[in-house]
């Protein structure tokens, strides 16, 4: 799409249609999920993303979230919210890159930042609890996701810091020099 922009501006308009209309069909379905689901596997989800979307906005700055937020019952809600929240971020980037007004996309964006603040509460959460539990370990997927897609810079290096603090605290140093240009690399857009 954004190759072809310059060159062919109707094929580029076609690929813009097509992949926004994929990613709201997605993003549909993600929504119908979690309402289908988050009673049982998250219930105070709608109260953490309140505040979380309040604090963003009275802040006017996209910033990172900690545990003082509604916390999560057990590391497993955490984990499954934080890929809920992980799959948002991606649809919603999509969507943020189809979007034809600026409006639209800062919309999408502070919607991508609530998400990505979400799973910083969640590995939030994971670090307070027992090594043990594997939480650290299955919040690395959402985080990295967080440190490639995240509007803010500063959602960003707290999600880095975490990965780097869990790299050595945990025992999880070989998954993170194997990937870690992946959630370095910002050449996607």
């Amino acid at each position: 799409m954004r190759r072809l922009r310059d060159k062919d501006p109707a094929a580029s308009e076609q690929f813009r249609r097509n992949l926004e209309t994929t990613a709201q069909q997605i993003h549909s379905s993600l929504e119908q999920f979690w309402l289908d689901h988050k009673a049982k596997v998250d219930p105070n989800y709608d109260q953490r993303i309140q505040a979380l979307s309040l604090l963003i906005l009275s802040t006017e700055t996209i910033v990172p979230a900690n545990s003082y937020v509604v916390p999560f019952q057990n590391s497993s809600d955490a984990y499954f919210t934080s890929m809920f929240d992980c799959g948002n971020m991606i649809v919603l980037g999509y969507l943020a890159s189809t979007s034809s007004t600026t409006r639209m996309t800062n919309m999408y964006k502070r919607q991508m930042a609530v998400h990505c603040a979400s799973v910083l509460a969640s590995a939030a959460y994971q670090k307070e609890q027992d090594p043990s539990n594997g939480g650290s370990f299955s919040t690395v997927l959402p985080l990295k996701m967080l440190c490639l897609l995240s509007p803010s810079e500063e959602q960003r290096s707290v999600g880095r810091w975490a990965l780097r603090n869990w790299e050595s605290g945990r025992g999880l140093t070989d998954i993170f020099e194997i990937t870690s240009p992946t959630y370095l690399d910002r050449s996607h857009g």
